[in-house]
């Protein structure tokens, strides 16, 4: 998919999602969706679920608010995701990546500039709240410094204002990964525990 970093990838693909996060890689996704769908008959579509952390946290909460794109997903994960990309730009220990991806592909450009405020406006998710629906749960962690908790916490509230069906789980003693061994435990029983509800047969995921 581009924008996906390999040391065997050019930087033109890696850069290619640059001012444009919620553009060409939904074009692949929902492309590599119907292909999996087409190639492997065995998967129930009607069971389908998503999760993403990071830039994929982005993009659970933009197709959260993107149902034309046909994904039709049961239950969401959101794993220090972007909620916010205006306020990302200002918040994010990564300036330079911010400056980067939203404007600055040749030269930075910050979260106050026309460009980026106008890539904002197009692409955070939080504009387009309005159409959200899908039950999400949402992980973040207290010392993610690269996104803050309150990008989670925001989102949170907006499906809870919505009526949504909803979760909020914060780790207080982890960064934007979750390192230790029973904090690891008790995010996969979450994460499963959560797909289980809304996609489970008899108790089984």
């Amino acid at each position: 998919m581009r924008g996906q970093f390999a040391y065997t990838v050019v930087t033109e693909f890696t850069d290619a999602i640059a001012e444009d996060w919620g553009g060409k890689p939904f074009v692949d996704l929902q492309k590599g969706w119907q292909h999996v769908l087409n190639a492997y008959t065995e998967i129930d579509a009607d069971r389908a679920v998503a999760a993403g952390a990071s830039w994929g946290g982005y993009a659970i909460n933009w197709i959260q608010g993107h149902p034309e794109y046909g994904f039709n997903f049961k239950a969401l994960v959101c794993h220090d995701g972007v909620f916010d990309s205006t306020y990302n730009g200002y918040s994010t220990d990564e300036l330079f990546f911010f400056n980067h991806e939203w404007g600055g592909r040749n030269n930075a450009v910050r979260p106050w500039e026309e460009k980026s405020k106008a890539l904002s406006a197009k692409y955070s998710p939080s504009n387009f709240v309005n159409n959200w629906s899908t039950p999400q749960l949402l992980i973040h962690s207290s010392k993610d410094y690269r996104l803050p908790e309150t990008e989670g916490i925001g989102a949170f509230h907006a499906l809870q204002q919505r009526g949504i069906r909803s979760r909020l789980v914060i780790f207080p003693d982890e960064n934007h990964w979750v390192l230790k061994h029973g904090n690891s435990l008790k995010w996969h029983y979450e994460v499963f525990r959560w797909f289980d509800e809304f996609v489970g047969k008899d108790g089984n995921f």
